[in-house]
């Protein structure tokens, strides 16, 4: 296709990118654009102070979200420890409630007299 356009002086878009990428050193993606260099990125917005780009500004709540787990420790509780806490959690507020559903089928039955079957 290079000698087609060497030939013919005709350049394809695709062509025409490719040719400026490789006169300026920068790597072309899958024809999306360019790479992001992230450390760039980051360079970027320690010196102007503001995110710039969508995948940078993800990349930032990402890692803000991370030291924050880090920082209170969530996502740490093993299963034994959290099964452990629902039980005494029940222990302590049982009977307290009592079973709604219960109440609930109990008032609708006298509402309607319908007969309540004794299960």
């Amino acid at each position: 296709m290079k000698m087609r356009a060497d030939k013919f002086g005709v350049s394809s878009e695709k062509m025409k990118k490719a040719a400026r990428a490789e006169r300026f050193g920068i790597a072309l993606s899958n024809g999306t654009g360019v790479e992001i260099d992230e450390e760039g990125l980051k360079r970027r917005a320690e010196r102007f102070g503001t995110v710039t780009n969508s995948k940078m500004a993800k990349l930032e709540q990402d890692q803000k979200k991370d030291d924050r787990a880090k920082r209170f420790g969530t996502g740490t509780v093993s299963t034994e420890e959290e099964e452990a806490t629902k039980k005494a959690r029940a222990e302590r507020f049982k009977g307290q409630l009592g079973n709604p559903e219960d109440e609930l089928k109990k008032k609708r039955a006298e509402r309607f007299a319908t007969p309540v079957a004794a299960a």
